[in-house]
């Protein structure tokens, strides 16, 4: 969902609830989005609808953390920025880098969102890796 309103995303996903009573998830595409469906969800009754939300704000983390937010799909920041980095150093050197860089985002889960790759990507540590 677009909306930038925490509000406004969770009459959304209630909406949606309502409307679809046999849902099994909701793929939340946004921080906003994320914690609109958390909360339309958790004042479901036995809801069994799984959550999948985007962006790894501590919050969310929590949520996550709690085994109320399924998984999350997070950016890679801290390649992005070492792949950034080398841009910049090879452009400084004369080179021409790719214009079209792909960084894939991972999906933290419960079971994965201690080890140690993530942890980087999760706490916004930048400093390099051993």
């Amino acid at each position: 969902m677009g909306s930038a309103d925490e509000a406004e995303a969770e009459q959304t996903a209630r909406e949606l609830l309502n409307s679809e009573p046999n849902i099994d998830a909701i793929f939340a595409l946004s921080a906003v989005a994320t914690l609109g469906a958390f909360r339309a969800l958790r004042d479901e009754q036995n809801s069994k609808v799984l959550l999948v939300g985007c962006d790894q704000q501590y919050d969310l983390l929590y949520y996550l953390s709690l085994g109320k937010i399924d998984s999350i799909v997070a950016e890679n920041t801290y390649e992005m920025g070492e792949l950034g980095m080398k841009i910049v150093i090879a452009k400084k050197r004369g080179e021409n880098p790719s214009q079209v860089i792909k960084v894939k985002p991972v999906l933290i889960t419960l079971e994965n969102m201690s080890a140690p790759e993530f942890v980087p990507i999760l706490i916004h540590d930048w400093r390099p890796m051993p």
